[in-house]
């Protein structure tokens, strides 16, 4: 019998996050899913791009073509059966965007914002990026052109922008990076008020929903934030080449990152901490985050240790079987997804609106025992 060598363990060139689920994908051109991912239709090989939404995530392939796959009842993950020559992929939070090899772009899913429906003048398309309700593209000439949500800023790009080398989107707002290593940022959204002093020489920016982050040119990280605090960032974090976030509403809003040693690190938000220490306090038990579920190979470190869960407690994925009907929640049950997460993180002023507006307790049913409602019943009853 003749020993064959051990396989060498795959390095992670890319990465990408959604609400629930997260992707690597490795040099070999296949692709890693943990947390609450759904199976692709096929397998895949020879991808060289991924992209995650909120519940559906997109693979650019070696031939230019794009798989889609997870929830689709919008039609996200259902890619055009014509689409082809394609060098770039964005996913949103409903829809997607596709960037052809001729500098056209091409969108599908979600479009009461019109998001997904690129202007008729775009030509000339060097890179896209997806937001929560719109989207950007950026010309050859260096400036930069937005379509999506018709009643917010983030789709109203600054007057004589240019110089553009750069473009990211959030939740609801956008920012550019110039060629200097400069930010422009634009939109709705008051938790990034202006751009920091600490954002220069930067090379790339990802939106969570409350927060940004930025990698600058010596491959260190710093945060943006307004009124949610900033995020803290690990003072040993250096080398990093990628940052995946994910930026609709009551996410985790927690970040993975990638370091030229293909090792993910977990970059979760303080408010994790805060409900974990609330569920201990109260005797409940620890709430599971999927999509910060990285597999331990893939972060250098012991199973859930960077998520500091529970002694025993190991990581796994929950793969479903993608039959294409998955459908997306209702404004209802995305209402009372929302309950639940401000009601995690205590902050009453939401609360109350939510409750205001009509959100419904009994929709936000308390179904992983983590106790968060109680917060959200206690102010219903005081109000």
């Amino acid at each position: 019998m003749v020993d064959r060598p051990a396989r060498p363990p795959r390095t992670v060139t890319a990465i990408a996050l959604g609400d629930q689920h997260g992707l690597a994908l490795l040099d070999d051109g296949t692709i890693r899913t943990w947390g609450n991912a759904y199976k692709p239709r096929h397998d895949l090989d020879e991808v060289v791009a991924i992209s995650a939404g909120s519940v559906h995530s997109l693979a650019l392939l070696r031939d230019g073509t794009v798989a889609g796959w997870g929830h689709s009842g919008a039609g996200q993950a259902d890619v055009p059966e014509s689409l082809s020559g394609v060098v770039a992929i964005a996913a949103g939070g409903r829809h997607s965007l596709a960037l052809r090899r001729d500098g056209t772009v091409v969108g599908w899913g979600a479009n009461d914002d019109g998001q997904s429906e690129p202007p008729y003048f775009l030509r000339d398309v060097t890179a896209i990026a997806a937001g929560g309700w719109h989207s950007l593209a950026l010309r050859s000439d260096g400036s930069v052109v937005a379509w999506g949500h018709p009643d917010s800023d983030q789709r109203h790009v600054p007057f004589g922008l240019s110089g553009v080398i750069a473009i990211s989107a959030g939740y609801e707002n956008s920012s550019a990076i110039l060629a200097d290593g400069w930010v422009i940022d634009w939109g709705n959204d008051h938790a990034f008020i202006g751009v920091p002093d600490s954002f220069r020489n930067v090379k790339s920016i990802t939106y969570g929903w409350k927060h940004r982050l930025a990698i600058l040119d010596d491959g260190t990280v710093v945060s943006d934030g307004g009124w949610a605090g900033g995020f803290p960032v690990p003072a040993d974090l250096e080398n990093v080449v990628a940052i995946a976030g994910a930026t609709m509403e009551g996410s985790h809003n927690s970040f993975v990152a990638l370091t030229s040693s293909g090792t993910i690190v977990v970059l979760k938000s303080p408010s994790i901490d805060y409900m974990a220490q609330q569920n201990s306090e109260m005797g409940l038990s620890a709430r599971r985050w999927p999509a910060l579920e990285v597999p331990a190979d893939l972060t250098g470190a012991e199973a859930n240790d960077q998520l500091d869960s529970p002694q025993g407690e190991t990581t796994s994925t929950t793969e479903f079987r993608d039959e294409g009907d998955q459908r997306d929640e209702p404004d209802a049950a995305i209402t009372a997804r929302s309950l639940l997460h401000w009601s995690a993180v205590g902050d009453e002023a939401q609360v109350r609106s939510l409750l205001d507006n009509g959100a419904d307790l009994a929709a936000a049913a308390d179904e992983d025992g983590d106790g968060v409602l109680r917060y959200a019943m206690g102010t219903k009853s005081a109000g």
